[in-house]
């Protein structure tokens, strides 16, 4: 469906478009593909899109390089998947008596008619709600005492491997910076040092551990409130060319090279309804 309707186009030439003189080859519409959160499974997508000739750009947390460590979505993805919303609530009440965080605010009751709720009130208290340190802190107390207590290579299961990562790059894929440990870059409570280490971190890493060039970083979450206006991002670091948002809009020789959108593809997204939103996009 991708090749019949539009150009695929490589990392290269997504750079070479908003900051050079790239143009499309013929009249179709391009698109960029792009990997966020360096999961196992990208490993197997990223070699079926190489034997059809075709190039991606992977977003890469680098917690899971550096420190052995998930990035803290996964946390909670994988901790559901496997033991359920009250087992995982269970182990999220005990780190908070831990830590002594008494705000009756972060506290969430379980019933089980309102999982759904619950999981989302979780994230919002750990991704926005909960100071940065002690939320992360709260994240590997649960993957410590569930998942990784279960499965102490837990981290190969989620995660890409260095191994793995060097030959996508041999396949011609390309790295892009997703934070250190995924948080939302535009969170207020971020301080300065912290934010200049989640954004710095990971490019300096990935360069020097793969030998390849970072032009890019995608902001992790991607609404508007976890992403930095161009100007703000070069008020904190001139070390990247391209920034992504998860904001769906076609991207032009206009858009700023630092205010990139994307559609953020989801597992519910049939063929069909994938080329609707694709082409709604294209038509705005």
């Amino acid at each position: 469906m991708l090749l019949e309707h539009y150009h695929i186009i490589s990392p290269d030439d997504a750079l070479n478009f908003s900051v050079g003189n790239y143009e499309f080859p013929n009249d179709k519409p391009g698109i960029l593909l792009t990997f966020d959160d360096g999961l196992s499974d990208h490993f197997d997508a990223s070699e079926i899109l190489h034997q059809y000739g075709l190039t991606a750009l992977l977003f890469l947390p680098t917690c899971a390089l550096i420190d052995g460590l998930p990035a803290n979505p996964n946390i909670v993805h994988y901790c559901v998947a496997k033991y359920g919303v009250q087992q995982l609530l269970a182990h999220y009440d005990a780190a908070l008596d831990l830590l002594k965080v008494t705000d009756p605010n972060f506290q969430i009751h379980y019933e089980q008619t309102h999982e759904t709720e619950h999981i989302e009130a979780l994230k919002q208290n750990l991704n926005y709600l909960i100071p940065p340190a002690t939320s992360r802190t709260i994240f590997l107390n649960i993957y410590g005492n569930l998942l990784q207590k279960e499965f102490p290579s837990a981290i190969q299961l989620i995660h890409l491997s260095k191994t793995q990562i060097t030959q996508m790059l041999l396949w011609g894929h390309a790295l892009g910076a997703h934070s250190h440990t995924h948080v939302s870059l535009g969170a207020p409570e971020l301080s300065r040092t912290q934010l200049r280490a989640e954004l710095l971190r990971p490019k300096e890493y990935l360069r020097e551990t793969f030998n390849v060039p970072i032009h890019a970083l995608a902001y992790p979450f991607g609404d508007t409130k976890d992403c930095l206006t161009a100007a703000q991002l070069r008020s904190h670091t001139s070390e990247y060319t391209l920034a992504f948002s998860g904001k769906p809009i076609l991207n032009t020789t206009s858009t700023p090279s630092l205010e990139l959108g994307r559609y953020m593809v989801m597992s519910t997204d049939s063929t069909q309804r994938l080329r609707e939103i694709v082409d709604n996009i294209i038509a705005q």
